[in-house]
């Protein structure tokens, strides 16, 4: 199977990516003992979500002097893996607080 049919199968990108690392001999940055061709589709998409994580609360933690702490915590928990109660209160919080917010 070539690149371009992982890519557009319906396998989901973790299973693309135990199928293009395969074959490399590339360790884990996150576990340096092992190689990215021993994860699992789970966890290649647990170290995506990680490096997205980090980056979104990265940029979220840069608006601390132009958001209110309130606006922050509402940014941060979309990020969350768990059920917001009012998600779109939690939007409509987030989409009030400001231009740096909206943006």
């Amino acid at each position: 199977m070539g690149l371009k049919n992982s890519l557009t199968s319906d396998s989901g990108l973790g299973q693309f990516c135990v199928e293009l690392c395969a074959e490399i001999a590339t360790t884990c940055p996150i576990e340096p003992h092992r190689l990215l061709s021993s994860l699992t589709p789970y966890e290649h998409l647990e170290r995506f979500y990680m490096l997205c994580r980090t980056h979104h609360t990265h940029n979220v933690t840069k608006l601390r002097h132009q958001v209110s702490a309130e606006v922050r915590k509402a940014m941060l928990s979309i990020a969350s893996a768990e059920p917001l109660p009012d998600f779109e209160g939690t939007l409509r919080l987030i989409r009030n607080g400001g231009k740096k917010a909206v943006g």
